[in-house]
């Protein structure tokens, strides 16, 4: 019984150190952006200026709806 106590909180140990560890890592890589995932995303959607006045106005007449996210539940 006492070594299954001591294996447990050996585990326990353990898997504490490796998620302490890997979340250092991921807080120390990169510029603090919001992760590898916002970084991904920014590198494949590159924010592009629309300087074409027709297109701006087309751009203008779009009806989004609701962009309340709040949730009437």
């Amino acid at each position: 019984m006492r070594n299954l106590f001591i294996k447990t909180t050996l585990m326990a140990l353990a898997f504490s150190a490796a998620f302490s560890l890997s979340a250092k890592e991921q807080t120390n890589s990169g510029n603090h952006n919001g992760g590898l995932m916002k970084q991904m995303m920014n590198e494949q959607y590159q924010i592009k200026s629309i300087n074409d006045p027709v297109a701006q106005q087309r751009l203008n007449q779009i009806d989004l709806g609701d962009t309340n996210h709040q949730s009437n539940h």
